[in-house]
């Protein structure tokens, strides 16, 4: 973490060297990574990126009052063009294993980790991120939560990275009749809203949405620099589409639709970043996504990855160094609240 200012803020700048400056941390703990159980599941038979990895902790964390399973279900980021939930050949596949690693083991949570449909190779156009992890969400009300163990059901977060951030907000706040469908079954007691949440009862819901965090998301695009221009404009459908469904435009639209809400109270819902992201691209951005916020209806805390640029969160978790977890103790100790 201390060699991170050295190399700047713009994300395509300080990937590489912030990558194999974390490569021997995570090799050096590979044995504890590689640990923890792994399951690997499809769950959608659409494509065959549909896949996802379940990490099961030694001694579950389950809601007190319920006994249902916490489960944190983890989207990675990429540029909307990369990315994998086995990120082979860089560090011996151990990313991102080492994230289901660090909270299974420090936060007792079941973690879930899918890939999605991505641009160039996989032909992804928006919504389908959010597509995806509607799927996913989908598999894990029919085949997970019934299982033994999970008392009945799962208690869930979900964390977006960068572009995983994009499709967690499609996802949400997108008017889409099959986003607000999805929302409605596992948003309990939501009420009305621009957002469609749920009215059920968290006891009775095979899923139920406790906890969100946006980790580092680029919430629009006025300021990605030109190399990123093709890739958003391929995804979201030209310059129109990119500023009609980012996530800054689908959050405003929601709150006008609903009246000033979103429809998720009773959702936790946390925003954070690393100091040393760039400004235009990410924090200015969250700024505005924080001033769009309906705070009157649901808190939106702002926290910082103390010490981290726009890549390394994710890398410093499972390299047992307390200063680049320290991010991670913050997100597990709110989803602990958030399921309590």
């Amino acid at each position: 973490m201390d060699q991170l200012p050295a190399f700047g803020t713009p994300i395509f700048t300080h990937i590489h060297p912030t990558l194999n400056a974390y490569k021997p941390l995570l090799l050096a703990r590979s044995s504890a990574i590689r640990s923890t159980p792994k399951e690997t599941h499809r769950y959608s038979q659409n494509h065959p990126r549909q896949e996802l990895d379940i990490y099961f902790p030694a001694c579950p964390s389950v809601s007190p009052s319920s006994g249902r399973r916490r489960v944190l279900l983890f989207l990675y980021g990429g540029g909307l063009a990369v990315g994998s939930r086995t990120r082979l050949p860089y560090a011996d596949g151990l990313t991102y294993a080492n994230l289901a690693h660090y909270f299974a083991t420090r936060h007792s949570l079941t973690v879930v980790i899918p890939d999605y449909r991505l641009v160039g190779d996989h032909g992804a156009r928006f919504p389908s991120g959010g597509e995806d992890l509607m799927l996913a969400i989908s598999w894990l009300r029919t085949e997970l939560a019934g299982r033994p163990g999970f008392g009945g059901g799962i208690d869930l977060a979900i964390m977006g990275n960068s572009a995983g951030g994009i499709h967690t907000c499609t996802y949400l706040f997108s008017h889409d009749a099959r986003f607000a469908e999805s929302r409605a079954s596992i948003i309990v007691g939501g009420g009305d809203g621009g957002g469609g949440g749920g009215g059920g009862n968290a006891s009775s819901s095979p899923v139920a949405l406790k906890a969100v965090v946006l980790l580092a998301v680029p919430y629009q695009f006025q300021s990605a620099i030109e190399g990123r221009r093709q890739t958003l404009e391929t995804y979201f459908g030209g310059p129109g589409g990119v500023e009609e469904n980012c996530p800054l435009s689908l959050l405003r639209k929601a709150v006008d639709a609903g009246g000033g809400k979103i429809g998720m109270k009773g959702v936790k819902f946390m925003q954070m970043d690393g100091p040393l992201d760039p400004d235009d691209e990410i924090l200015e951005p969250g700024r505005m996504f924080k001033a769009a916020w309906p705070e009157d209806e649901v808190e939106l805390t702002r926290e910082i990855a103390d010490g981290h640029n726009h890549i390394s969160p994710p890398l410093g978790l499972g390299t047992g160094i307390e200063k680049e977890e320290s991010w991670g103790e913050i997100v597990g100790k709110f989803v602990d609240a958030a399921c309590t």
